[in-house]
């Protein structure tokens, strides 16, 4: 019977069977030991013969490798023991082997920091970025000042000799039919008597200036003369502003300045001796820590001011979902579907978050704008359209809108067993549609379009019911229902917000549309609104130049303001702590209002904060490290808001093709 062991340096071998890893129906023979050879160790005989020739010394038998092997092991084992146990019990290494039992813990201490330090440097770049927007700001107020002046002087010279010229011409001008003395009888005696009194005094007037231009007229010929020089040597010479053409050098000069300034700061390890990698690392106190920090940001018109503030609303990285596209608008249809559209293409998603699904629905010919949702009730459907549960009454409709000109209502099923199908199309747009608000009657929803005009819509008979064309003079950009069967809110680009009065009949029937008032302020172009529950009389209003303002639209007062971001607020959400736990709308400080800024990559959070001595509001907010890129300002909705057991946030990061959802914890 033949060995399973093989005889080696006096010892007993266990027989080997490896197959060679290249050439697989080969019988593995030899290992080649140099430490430093790329090839594969383990050989047949054909490796061999093709491996390097100068490590034939060192190719094996695999018996004798495996002797040599265990040999060694068992002679150095022991002794890298000893040394790693001497090594261990020496204070001089203590931090290091902390390091490497706790690896995880210790990487994500340095990685917090290194977060830390980006934010510290953000910070100052946000800095210099309003500086040296303030000071852009200046000069062109300071050259905006110099034109004004120029132009109020040439209005007040020509308005001077506009006059003197009239008042010279006046009796050939307006009174040159009074020498009829039918004339100037018929005059006077239709006027008032103190109207006739002015007329005659009027005319004595012009009368004498016509008498002394005659006797002079080569004095009055000159003094028309110096007028017209006048006027003309202005005219000559209008202020004339030069464009700068040669900015790369300019921005070129700027760059190496602030990037010289920038890196001076930063001390990297060849930049001094010693790494700071242990207690100074992480006593900074401005990192960044695994919990997160609230921020209090004060406006002195100057900088803001970022204090941390002990009373926290927690936020925690929950999850994040790659994409395939770059989500533009998206809407919450329950905890876990969301509609989601891109300016990429003309088709509607449904992603369902669970089972990481998405399902694409076709019916728009350009890309989607805006995406909401409404409930309606089984009673206004036609029942061949039925679109959810049986269980209850009342259906979701999904409302996109497009660049096509169109808004369409789409049937929704939560369990997804149903195809999502059109339920009505409405037509008939001039313009593109922007914003869409439900005026929850179950039957009709108001839009705002690119050029201001407001509708409303029966959505089960696709018409239009009430239209206007007239108040706003600009793009929509946001509509919220102030209350029920009454009143609802529009805002527009052309810096007005309208409150809009609406008449119901006993069916619940809207009878007429009409304006209550409208509200004209600073607000420094509206970009984005969103309503306080708890106070309809309180909207939160987002600007072009990045202000979030709260405003009390009934006495027209600003209540709070803040500079939120450097560039448009395009978004706003609403998230308030009462109404997720189903109370009844009240003020509460733990509020949260999400707002996004367009270009500047990052999304805040804030609170708003009522003085209980004083009554007065403000804004305390905390700067969230999402990198984002927000371009489309044509397209809303990018955050949304999912109640279920946790209320959680959804942001669509369109750089990255992700969606990021994080928890809220008040």
């Amino acid at each position: 019977m033949e060995s399973q062991y093989n005889i080696e340096n006096n010892g007993l071998i266990p027989k080997v069977s490896l197959t060679c890893p290249v050439h697989t129906l080969e019988k593995a023979t030899n290992i080649c030991c140099e430490t430093s050879c790329q090839k594969n160790a383990i050989m047949c005989q054909q490796c061999k013969d093709a491996h390097a020739q100068e490590h034939a010394k060192y190719i094996k038998p695999i018996e004798k490798f495996i002797s040599q092997a265990t040999t060694d092991v068992e002679n150095h084992a022991k002794k890298n023991k000893e040394f790693l146990n001497e090594i261990f019990q020496n204070q001089e290494y203590q931090q290091l082997f902390r390091y490497i039992q706790d690896s995880e813990q210790h990487l994500n201490k340095v990685e917090n920091h290194i977060t830390g330090q980006k934010v510290l440097i953000s910070e100052d770049i946000t800095n210099i970025l309003t500086y040296f927007g303030d000071t852009c700001t200046k000069v062109k107020q300071v050259m905006y000042s110099k034109l004004d002046d120029f132009f109020q002087h040439y209005k007040e010279q020509f308005s001077n000799n506009k006059n003197l010229i009239e008042e010279y011409f006046k009796l050939s001008k307006s009174y040159q039919f009074y020498n009829n003395p039918n004339n100037l009888v018929s005059k006077l005696s239709s006027e008032l008597p103190s109207n006739a009194n002015y007329f005659v005094s009027d005319l004595k007037k012009a009368i004498e200036n016509a008498k002394q231009m005659n006797k002079n007229k080569q004095f009055y010929s000159k003094q028309i003369k110096k007028m017209e020089n006048n006027i003309n040597q202005m005219m000559d010479n209008l202020p004339n502003y030069q464009p700068y053409t040669d900015f790369d050098v300019l921005m070129k000069e700027l760059q190496q300045n602030c990037e010289t300034f920038m890196k001076k700061n930063l001390l990297m390890q060849q930049d001094y001796h010693k790494l700071l990698v242990n207690k100074d690392l992480l006593s900074n106190p401005r990192s960044s820590s695994s919990q997160q920090q609230n921020f209090q940001i004060i406006n002195d018109n100057k900088n803001m001011l970022i204090l941390q503030n002990s009373d926290e609303i927690q936020l925690k990285p929950l999850k994040k979902f790659q994409l395939e596209i770059s989500v533009t608008s998206m809407t919450a249809l329950s905890d876990i579907h969301l509609a989601l559209a891109s300016t990429t293409d003309n088709k509607l998603r449904i992603f369902e978050s669970q089972q990481k699904k998405i399902h694409t629905i076709q019916g728009h010919s350009q890309p989607i704008t805006y995406l909401t949702k409404i409930i309606t009730e089984d009673k206004y459907m036609n029942k061949s359209k039925e679109n959810s549960r049986d269980k209850s009454n009342q259906k979701v409709l999904l409302v996109s809108a497009s660049r096509d000109f169109s808004v369409i209502l789409w049937t929704f099923d939560y369990d997804m067993k149903k195809n999502t199908e059109i339920y009505s199309k409405l037509i008939g747009f001039s313009n593109i549609p922007t914003t869409v608000l439900d005026l929850q009657d179950f039957q009709n929803i108001v839009t705002g379009d690119t050029s201001g005009e407001i509708c409303i819509w029966d959505v089960h008979n696709s018409n239009v019911k009430f239209q206007d064309k007239s108040n706003h003079k600009a793009k929509i950009t946001g509509l919220c229902l102030t209350k029920k069967f009454d009143k609802f809110i529009s805002s527009s680009e052309d810096n007005t917000i309208i409150v809009w009065k609406l008449k119901y009949n006993s069916n619940k029937q809207i009878e007429s549309m009409a304006v209550e008032s409208i509200i004209q302020d600073e607000f420094s172009g509206i970009t984005s609104i969103n309503q306080a529950k708890f106070d309809p009389s309180l909207v939160f209003i987002g600007s072009k130049l990045g202000s979030l303002k709260l405003y009390d639209i009934y006495s027209k007062k600003m209540i709070a303001e803040t500079n939120a971001h450097q560039t448009p607020v395009l978004d706003l959400t609403l998230v308030e702590e009462n109404l997720i736990k189903n109370e009844n709308p009240k003020f509460s400080q733990k509020m949260a209002l999400l707002s996004l800024g367009v270009k500047d990559n990052y999304v805040r959070m804030w609170r708003v904060v009522k003085n209980k001595e004083t009554g007065e509001f403000s804004f305390v907010g905390l700067k969230l490290d999402v990198n984002i890129s927000i371009e489309e300002m044509n397209s809303k909705s990018k955050v949304q808001i999912l109640m279920g057991d946790a209320p959680k946030f959804v942001l669509a990061n369109e750089k990255e093709k992700e969606l990021l959802v994080y928890e809220i914890s008040f």
